[in-house]
């Protein structure tokens, strides 16, 4: 009936990554009126549904962007990963197996 939309978890990739703050807000919006905002996201809701995600507002968006989070993972986004994250703990994964057979 809901489609998961009241989950609490924060899911990766969720409202799809905008390449600016601008697109990733755009998005965050849109994503909600499609769900049940139809007549646009309210400007303040309780801090605790703020807090988990539950329910959306501008005032979530500019608390985010006050504290600096430019991925908006407060808001649900998933932050990007580089390429080279997975070689670097491969190597480090590799390193630690390697002492610890020598013990």
């Amino acid at each position: 009936m809901s489609n998961n939309y009241w989950q609490t978890k924060k899911l990766e990739g969720q409202y799809g990554n905008g390449k600016t703050l601008t697109e990733k807000v755009s998005a965050y919006e849109k994503t909600w009126e499609s769900r049940c905002y139809s007549g646009g996201i309210p400007d303040e809701v309780p801090y605790k549904v703020m807090m988990s995600n539950r329910a959306p507002s501008y005032k979530a968006i500019a608390i985010a962007i006050l504290k600096n989070d430019h991925h908006l993972t407060s808001l649900g986004f998933a932050a990007p990963q580089s390429s080279w994250y997975s070689v670097l703990k491969m190597q480090q994964k590799n390193k630690e197996s390697s002492q610890l057979s020598l013990l």
